[in-house]
This record gives C-alpha cells, sequence and structure tokens, in this order.
C-alpha cells in the first residue's frame, strides 16, 4: 500500500494551491473553515467529546477534542506570526496558550517517538508560570500516567507564553536557557532532546 503523505507535505501542497490567491481570499477561506469547525464540534453531545475519533490528514484516528485543541493552538501561534510580520506586540491569551502547551506535552510520546531515541520509562515535570501556566507530569513514551508522588526524570520551568512559543517553533530553547527564562533540571540531555522535538500539531 501507498504511505499517507507527511505532515510537511501536506502543508506544501496546500500552500502550493493558494499561491495566486490574494491576502483576503485566503483569510476569508480561512475563517469560513475555522467557523465550520467550531459549530460542527459544537453539535457533538459532551459524554462523547473525548470518546469520538475522526480521520486526520495522515490518515490516523484522533479525539475530536485533541482536533480542535490543536486547531486553536496553531490559530494563536500563526496569529503570532502575522503580529511579528507587522512588528506589533505579543498577544497574552491564557486559553489559547494553555490548550497549546497542554497539547503540546501530552503529545511528547508522539513527538519524540520517531527521532530514534527511547526514553521508556522517563518522565517530564513542566512547571509554567503566568498566562499559560500549569504543572504537567508527562511520559517521554507510551505508558500510563506517571505517579505524581514518583520524582521526574526531567524538570523544566519557564514562563507559559515563551514556552507556548518554543513548543509552537517558533523560538529555540537556547536563548531561553541562556537568559534564565526556561530553567532545565534532572538527565540534561533528555531534557534538552525534549524541547528539541516537542510540538503541539497532531
Amino acid at each position: 500500500p501507498i504511505p499517507p503523505p507527511t505532515r510537511p507535505a501536506i502543508s506544501e501542497a496546500m500552500v502550493a494551491e493558494r499561491r495566486g490567491w490574494s491576502f483576503r481570499d485566503v483569510i476569508n477561506e480561512w475563517g469560513t473553515a475555522a467557523d465550520r469547525l467550531i459549530v460542527t464540534a459544537s453539535q457533538i453531545p459532551a459524554e462523547e467529546w473525548d470518546e469520538r475519533t475522526v480521520s486526520w490528514l495522515d490518515g490516523t484516528a484522533v479525539s475530536v477534542s485533541d482536533l480542535v485543541q490543536s486547531r486553536v493552538a496553531e490559530w494563536w501561534i500563526h496569529g503570532e506570526d502575522v503580529r511579528a510580520g507587522g512588528e506589533r506586540a505579543a498577544r497574552t491569551e491564557p486559553r489559547p496558550i494553555w490548550l497549546l502547551n497542554d497539547l503540546a506535552i501530552r503529545r511528547l510520546p508522539q513527538a519524540l517517538s520517531g527521532t530514534g531515541n527511547e526514553y521508556w520509562g522517563l518522565s517530564v515535570r513542566v512547571t509554567l508560570e503566568g498566562p499559560g501556566g500549569g504543572t504537567w507530569h508527562q511520559r517521554l513514551a507510551p505508558g500510563p500516567v506517571p505517579d505524581d508522588s514518583k520524582q521526574a526524570d526531567v524538570s523544566i520551568d519557564a514562563r507559559g507564553q515563551a514556552f507556548a512559543l518554543l513548543a509552537g517553533r517558533r523560538i529555540s530553547a537556547d536563548p531561553l536557557l541562556a537568559n534564565g527564562q526556561l530553567l532545565l533540571g534532572g538527565n540534561d540531555l533528555v531534557g534538552y532532546d525534549t524541547l528539541e522535538h516537542i510540538r503541539p500539531y497532531l
């Protein structure tokens, strides 16, 4: 069987298809698609929100909740791209930032699975302050949720918004580590590899 296209290949094809469009046409299509997604998702009964799955672009099945969370995360990060291009200040929106951070941290086992490094039995504790902040204890390979009473192998402390830009692949970990906006503890090699591969995208 022919393998499904990769996410970069899909994105490249979609961009190429719209290359000749006007800016307004692209924005109108995006707005219509966003409205359709939100309206459709709102019609799903609350008890089915986490159990119902949809087929994603690469053929994998994802939960409706993760799909919507991923879209909101991408809307926020792409909005930051537009603001940066217009030299406007970043937006501090706690809920979208938290959604991006939460999905990126929960999907670490999937993000690390294709890197060739296996971290079976290891976990990371992420503590974020400010907008988009919270505390997560996440395994770095597939498995049950770690016991919160046990110490994590890696600790990451940062500001929520800075971490979201890192997770969204808009900035690297190096400047954040250098200026103290991000602190890494425990197994530094595993921690740095985690920061290099984290992403909120399905």
